[in-house]
């Protein structure tokens, strides 16, 4: 399969008050959509046994009509990792994870597209077992929607991009 290199923006860019408003939306659009939870089920991610600490969330690609009209915020979007270069919404289409901290506030937000093809990461890079308790074994794997489904059935998982493995995930 031919994956699309993952976007991220890293954390010193990132407009954290933007990223929790963007969640807050993602999180609101994905209540109300009950066929993206039915294919997100169909792809075996239960949600009662989601951990603590993440919000699932879908981008419907309609960011940019919810914050219009704040002369910076384009701008802000863009440098948050929110938007391409040509003011596309990166996480358009794609189910969402948010990372809360203890405090609250939002770590980060990383997308997926539940076939695996595309990822989209803004703010820090959380592996989704980061409020999981020490445990003697780990699932790794290659793309997020799998380590997703994995962890909301109680199993230890997390995702490490392709890119960041070298050749070890080469042909999956």
């Amino acid at each position: 399969m031919n994956q699309k290199k993952a976007v991220v923006a890293r954390s010193n860019e990132v407009d954290r008050a933007l990223l929790a408003r963007v969640a807050d939306l993602y999180s609101a659009t994905f209540t109300k959509r009950p066929d993206v939870r039915a294919e997100c089920e169909r792809a075996g991610i239960v949600f009662g046994a989601f951990p603590v600490g993440f919000k699932i969330g879908y981008a419907d690609g309609a960011l940019m009509k919810h914050l219009d009209g704040e002369s910076t915020i384009r701008e802000t979007a863009r440098a948050s990792g929110l938007l391409t270069h040509d003011g596309r919404e990166v996480f358009a289409g794609l189910v969402t994870i948010t990372a809360l901290a203890i405090g609250g506030y939002v770590r980060g937000i990383a997308g997926f597209a539940l076939d695996g093809s595309r990822e989209a990461y803004a703010g820090d890079y959380i592996p989704l077992l980061a409020t999981s308790a020490k445990r003697e074994r780990v699932v790794v794997t290659p793309r997020l929607v799998d380590a997703v489904a994995m962890i909301s059935r109680g199993i230890v998982a997390t995702n490490v991009p392709r890119e960041d493995f070298g050749g070890l995930f080469a042909g999956l």
